[in-house]
This record gives structure tokens, sequence and C-alpha cells, in this order.
């Protein structure tokens, strides 16, 4: 019986363990979910150990992490005072903490919002950082945006919003005001544009008859195809894939494609899989555009192997020997980026404009399979947005946080727009035209 009832009790004994490590487990791989705080140095521990946990780029830092911790945790013991006192935190307080240990990050897609539930009813709650739009004011060539295509189709629809961003109709789009110009000319033909949403607007045109042109604000073909096989018939929805199916058509069936133009200056990114549908069109053969790694672990310094980072041709393809150009600025990100790396390593490819914003590491995946990414909880009492992978580009250079320089720089004054010119464009036509 005593023999029995030992068994019994190491049997008990193993499944606790059992239960206990899978709790233990669950707890780790999920260390962004305590929302319930009390106190503000709770919420900042918090943050601190997701950061800790879920960050990929930590190797690229110059800040020592767990110093962070030692320098700014008596700030919020501080904090912690007031509220145990009864009185309300000014915003600006915690904003200005958490801005000194983000603020700098390199992860350019990073983004952080925090809420001070400790706040007056007369203060605001809420406030965000963004360390690459910190970052990008600090360059000697910084500018606001100036072409706004996104905004073009509320405009049309709500003429509130034509004054505040100054368009009123598509003609006052930069690069169709610049088409216009040049079919008056007989320079430029079958000019067509659409806005399918908000965040998805689409100019293209054929240039000198062999030179098919395309300028996208964010990489959203592939939710544009699935809509339209599904048969949607949203106007606005058709008119886009039109102007999408118009390059496509251009691209394939044109006898002799001098060049082709691909614009994405302030396109701030999206689906990966919007390869296949543009510079995928352009080429028959895989082309690397670099390495990409990821977290393969709870330590910060837990990396995977750099893999290669290759792009395959799309189902519809056609193998263009003439120059493939991709006009960038400071805006362009994330997608726009990675598709100026793949430009760039294509042997026809060249790269026109300003350095790009830096934010090219992959967002994909969730933390149980990455080790990394966002966490916390939009609604919730903090949020982060985090890449979750790091790419760099085909002569093994990590460009996180700094971008991808043109092979043809050109400055911001000299893409003012004047009188209907683009002098950005023009210049990728005259390199189309002479290779130089």
């Amino acid at each position: 019986m005593t023999k029995k009832i030992y068994t019994i009790l190491i049997l008990m004994a193993l499944i606790a363990s059992i239960v206990s490590c899978r709790k233990t487990e669950a707890e780790i791989l999920t260390p962004s979910n305590q929302m319930d705080y009390r106190l503000p140095s709770e919420q900042f521990l918090s943050i601190w150990n997701s950061m800790n946990t879920s960050y990929a780029m930590w190797d690229l830092e110059e800040k020592d992490w767990p110093s962070v911790k030692d320098k700014f945790l008596p700030e919020f013991l501080a904090l912690d005072d007031s509220v145990k006192a009864d009185y309300p935190i000014t915003t600006k307080h915690p904003a200005a903490l958490y801005t000194d240990i983000l603020g700098d990050l390199t992860d350019h897609h990073s983004y952080f919002s925090v809420k001070n539930i400790w706040a007056s009813d007369e203060d605001r709650s809420s406030f965000s950082i963004s360390p690459g739009n910190i970052e990008i004011r600090k360059r000697d060539y910084y500018h606001d945006n100036h072409i706004n295509s996104s905004y073009v189709s509320l405009c049309l629809e709500y003429e509130d919003y034509a004054d505040e961003f100054n368009i009123h109709s598509w003609e006052d789009l930069t690069m169709v005001a610049w088409l216009k110009k040049l079919e008056a000319e007989g320079r430029a033909s079958d000019i067509k544009y659409g806005s399918a949403s908000y965040t998805m607007t689409i100019v293209s045109g054929l240039i000198e008859g062999n030179i098919p042109y395309i300028h996208i604000s964010d990489f959203n073909l592939y939710d544009i195809m699935s809509s339209v096989e599904k048969g949607y018939n949203n106007p606005d929805l058709l008119v886009t894939y039109e102007a999408y199916e118009s390059f496509k058509k251009n691209v394939l069936e044109l006898e002799d494609v001098k060049g082709v133009i691909i614009d994405v200056r302030e396109n701030r990114g999206g689906y990966l899989n919007d390869n296949f549908y543009l510079l995928g069109l352009l080429t028959d053969q895989p082309v690397q555009m670099g390495w990409s790694r990821h977290k393969c672990g709870l330590g910060r310094f837990d990396y995977s192997p750099w893999i290669p980072h290759t792009f395959s041709p799309g189902p519809e393809h056609r193998a263009i020997d003439g120059p493939v150009v991709i006009i960038t600025d400071l805006y362009s990100a994330s997608m726009a980026e990675m598709s100026a790396l793949i430009v760039k390593a294509m042997p026809n490819g060249c790269v026109i404009g300003e350095r790009t914003f830096g934010a090219h590491g992959v967002i994909a995946g969730d933390f149980e399979a990455t080790f990394s990414g966002t966490f916390g909880n939009m609604n919730g009492n903090h949020y982060a947005y985090l890449s979750t992978r790091i790419v760099k580009d085909i002569n093994g250079n990590i460009l996180e946080g700094i971008g991808v320089t043109p092979d043809i720089e050109m400055s911001y004054a000299q893409g003012t727009f004047k009188d209907g010119e683009d002098s950005w464009l023009s210049r990728a036509v005259d390199y189309i035209k002479t290779g130089k």
C-alpha cells in the first residue's frame, strides 16, 4: 500500500510540474498581457519586460537595456508615490520618460501608444512615440509631405478636405498634372487614376509610347485583386483596378518596352505579396535582394542565421531588358523600401530620388511563432508595433534606421513641381532614354 501511495504521489508531482511548466511557458510567451496596472512602475516594468523579450534588433542598439531599467525604474516609483497620495500625474511627465527610453530605437517600424490612466480629467491621457518620425526630422534634407495622394479621393468625396490639403481634383495631384502636361505635348497617353480606399491610390500612364509608368501610394494590390476576383463592384475599387491593369497590359503586351518607372514617393508600405503584381511583372528570374533573420528564442540576442531574402517572378511576367527605375523619397518606407532594395539588386535597376525612411524590417507572424513583434492592446493601456525580422541588402549592409540611398539622388528643391513640372519623373525618363 505504501508503495502504491508513493507511486501516486510521484505521478501527482509529475502532473503538477507539467501544468506548472505550461503555465510558466504561457506567461513567458505573452509577457505583454499585463494590462491591469495599479501603478506607473507596473506599467513601465510590463513594457520593459515585453521589449526585453520581443524587440528583434537589440544587437544594433547602443543602449544597454538592463541599465535602462536601473536608470528609469526610480523615476516611475516616484510617480507611484503621487498615485498613492491621490495626486494626478501630468501626462507630459511619463511621455518625456518614455520618449527618452524608446524614442531613439533603430527599428523605424516601431510605434508605441501609451495611456496615462492617472491623468486629471482636464489633461490628455494618451501619447505616442515613433522613433522613425523623430529621427527623420534630424536629417538635413527633411521636408513635409508634398504629394498627399492618399487624400485625393477624400477631397473629391468630401469638399471640406479640399482646402485643408490644397487638393481639389485629380489634376491637382503632382504626377497627374505632369502626365496631363505631357499628354498635351503628345508625349503621354493612357492616363488612368483611382483610389479604392483612404490608403490606396494608383496613377498610371504610358510615356512617349514605350515607357509604362505607375505611382502607387500604398502596397495594397493584394486586397484590390482579391476583391475584384470576389466580384465586388465598388466604383472606386474598379477604377483603381483598371489603373493597375492598364500598367500591367502595357508592360506585358507592348512590342518594345524602353523601360519602366515605378513611383513609390510617400508610399508607407503594405503587403509583401504585392511583389507578385508589380516587380514580379518585370523579370523571369528570381532576384535575391539580400538576407533576413529573426529571433529564435526568448533571449535578447537569440537570433536565427541569416537566410537569403529572395523574390520570385509573378504569375504573369516578362523579362524587361530596358532600365527598371523606382523613384523614392524620404517618406518611402517598409515595402516601398524593400522594392527599392529589389530594384537595386536587379542588373537593370536604378533608384532615383531621396534616401528612404529606413523601416524595412519585416512585419510578419505573431509572438508565439517569432519570439518578437507587436505586444499590448490597441484599446488597452499600452500598445507597441515592432518589426519581427531585420533585413540587410545584397552587399551585406543593414540599412534599418538609415534608409536606401538612391543611385541618382534628387533633392526636394529639385522636385517642387512648379507649373506641372515633375523634375524627378523627368530625370527618370532621361535615364531610361540615355542610360545615365
